[in-house]
């Protein structure tokens, strides 16, 4: 019998010995920061745990990610405990003394005791508030912890949403609650006391009464890709800095297990950061630096070079992220529903960070987001230091979220745009959000579409701008039935006359480069409109008087304008684009045209924009008798 016990306690030994074997133990891959500061300065502490759920710094009430960074100023010498936890198993810590040099005003600086004074986590230089608005982690609370467990939810976002699609009525969305500290709220999924969640289709004015909802808590447990694609157009110039400050701040939020790229983009696209490990692309961010702001926008081509890149990454869930100053205006021969089909037919959502007052086109973001089932967020200048924490929700959201079911009832059809409330009821009050599921297609098109920006007083036109021109000359060459009108502007540092020159010899810049990549002369039509019609009629900036300094494109309809006007014609293209440049100085739109007459090259100038005959030959009877020539309607 005592042989029996032994035998029995020595497999008791052995079955906790291989458990505990059986836990990987947290290890410290990466810790350090900037330890020395000035006082009122801020200081930066990072680090990777291997096999931790979560971290937590004493005197914080922030949940941090097992790699992550974090940045105090504190008043004084203050030494951090930065420990990591993993659920059921052991937990590590690293100290990390933060030394504050003392002002003229201070004589000397004591250590203080991390645990009698509270620091809050700051972004770019700007006070944080213990209240965070944003979702800041997802690690289900530690054991054992030394913290108290997280307050109840205080906010609610709807971060990802797919409309009904063919025979299917249900509409899904994610859902991620949290509480004040921006720790994500676990278990109100499946109560039987209580019932959490009710929604509503809401359809124009109509709206379904609010049914309560089951919830189901999905938390990944795959690797998470995620992708950047920072505008650098010319609107950007001031966010260009913060904006790949506030990137470099988020690196470290990544955990280790996932993927992350980053892209630049103005009028051409570029990839700075292949998507690779969050490892390797932090290793590759740390020789980048912010780029410069120039150039037009092309925010679809960005958009679909982002999810093209993410689709060839394995990932359990993918997201695409645009930070943008400005909407489309040069992605020319790339629409919005090109670039949403790839991310419809890749599952991935598209989040866009539109930066600014709010005045510029964000009609066309928002369709982007809403159709990919992403989220928009709009960032004041004032609140640029919430970046960080907007790149951050936007990863957790993809680690955990509540997913929702959302029946419609009746011919899903008859509601052309239909958008979803969610509500979350507690005894600590009421939480809701509201997500458009189909937005009108009215505003998938860009407010213009432009082909290259100009220098003050110059019509040169930039080498920047060759391979925007390339890939129009390539579609117009593929396509001859197509017509083009380029419309030439200045800003208003010029009088109206020398405006109107400029803007002509603009245009023509740019349609002799499209002549120059073999476009026949017949495509293309110009047209000056000078100073008429900028896009800043208050131009407070020198990047506002550049961006008014532009040549836009339109596509034709021969259809809708088929009647012209023969003019003039000559031997030579040079005296033909000096005819087409004196009829655009007298008001008219014109354009030449190559012709072969008796074997031999001639030029036809022609002038434009009627859409019936008698307009024409209106026009033409005018035109003879101010001018003195013989005109001839077409």
């Amino acid at each position: 019998m005592k042989s029996l016990l032994q035998n029995v306690k020595y497999f008791a030994f052995i079955c906790v010995l291989i458990a505990s074997c059986s836990s990987a133990k947290i290890t410290m891959e990466q810790f350090g920061g900037v330890a020395d500061i000035p006082e009122g300065e801020e200081a930066t502490v990072y680090w990777t745990f291997a096999n931790a759920d979560s971290v937590r710094i004493s005197g914080e009430e922030v949940n941090y990610g097992p790699s992550d960074k974090f940045f105090p100023r504190p008043k004084m010498t203050t030494t951090y405990h930065v420990t990591g936890y993993k659920i059921g198993g052991d937990s590590l810590s690293q100290d990390w003394t933060v030394r504050v040099y003392p002002s003229k005003k201070t004589q000397g600086a004591a250590i203080l005791n991390s645990t009698e004074k509270k620091h809050t986590t700051t972004l770019l230089g700007e006070e944080s508030t213990k209240e965070i608005n944003y979702l800041r982690s997802v690690n289900k609370s530690a054991q054992p912890s030394p913290l108290e467990q997280s307050s109840s939810p205080s906010f609610l976002k709807i971060m990802r949403s797919q409309p009904p699609v063919g025979v299917d009525k249900t509409a899904k969305l994610d859902v991620v609650i949290f509480d004040k500290h921006g720790n994500f709220s676990h278990g109100f999924d499946q109560k039987e006391d209580a019932q959490f969640w009710s929604s509503a289709l809401n359809c124009l004015d109509n709206s379904t009464a609010s049914i309560p909802q089951s919830a189901i808590e999905h938390n990944t447990s795959g690797n998470v890709a995620v992708a950047i694609a920072m505008d650098r157009s010319l609107p950007m110039i001031q966010y260009s800095s913060s904006v790949f400050s506030s990137i470099e701040d988020f690196l470290p939020a990544i955990p280790v297990t996932d993927y992350f790229g980053f892209l630049t983009y103005n009028h051409v696209v570029t990839e700075a950061v292949p998507i690779t490990t969050a490892d390797s692309a932090r290793s590759i961010f740390n020789f980048l630096s912010a780029p410069p702001a120039s150039g037009l926008s092309a925010f679809y081509k960005a958009t679909l070079a982002t999810t093209d890149k993410l689709r060839l990454v394995t990932a359990e869930r993918k997201a695409a992220i645009i930070i943008t100053a400005s909407s489309d205006n040069s992605s020319l021969l790339i629409s919005a529903n090109n670039a949403l089909q790839s991310a419809l037919d890749n599952h991935i959502p598209i989040y866009v960070v539109a930066l600014g007052d709010g005045s510029s086109d964000t009609y066309t973001l928002k369709y982007i987001t809403s159709s990919s089932g992403g989220r928009l967020y709009h960032l004041p200048f004032e609140k640029l230091h919430e970046l960080s924490d907007i790149l951050t929700e936007i990863l957790q959201s993809q680690k955990s979220s509540y997913e929702i079911s959302l029946p419609i009832a009746g011919n899903s059809s008859d509601c052309t745009n239909p958008n979803a409330t969610v509500n979350f009821t507690s005894n600590d009050g009421k939480l809701q959000d509201k997500v458009v599921l189909k937005p009108d297609s009215l505003w998938e098109l860009p407010a213009y579409q432009a082909i290259a920006l100009f220098e003050k007083n110059n019509a040169t036109l930039d080498e920047s701008y060759h391979s925007l021109i390339a890939s129009l000359a390539i579609a117009l060459k593929d396509n001859p039935q197509k017509l083009i009108e380029l419309l030439g502007y200045s800003s208003n540092d010029n009088s109206d006359d020398d405006a109107i020159g400029l803007s002509i010899q603009r245009t023509q810049a740019v349609r002799r480069a499209l002549l120059e990549q073999g476009v026949p002369s017949a495509q293309i039509r110009t047209r000056a409109v000078g100073n008429r019609k900028p896009l800043y009629y208050i131009e407070r900036e020198s990047w506002q008087k550049t961006a008014n300094r532009r040549v836009e494109l339109r596509w034709l309809d021969p259809a809708l304008l088929p009647f012209e006007i023969a003019a003039e014609q000559v031997s030579s293209e040079e005296e033909a684009l000096k005819m087409t440049e004196r009829w655009e100085q007298r008001g008219q739109k014109a354009y030449f045209e190559r012709v072969i007459i008796n074997k031999n090259p001639s030029y036809r100038v022609k002038l434009w924009g009627y859409s019936t005959l008698a307009l024409a030959k209106d026009a033409a009877k005018l035109l003879q008798k101010q001018y003195k020539m013989t005109l001839q309607v077409e």
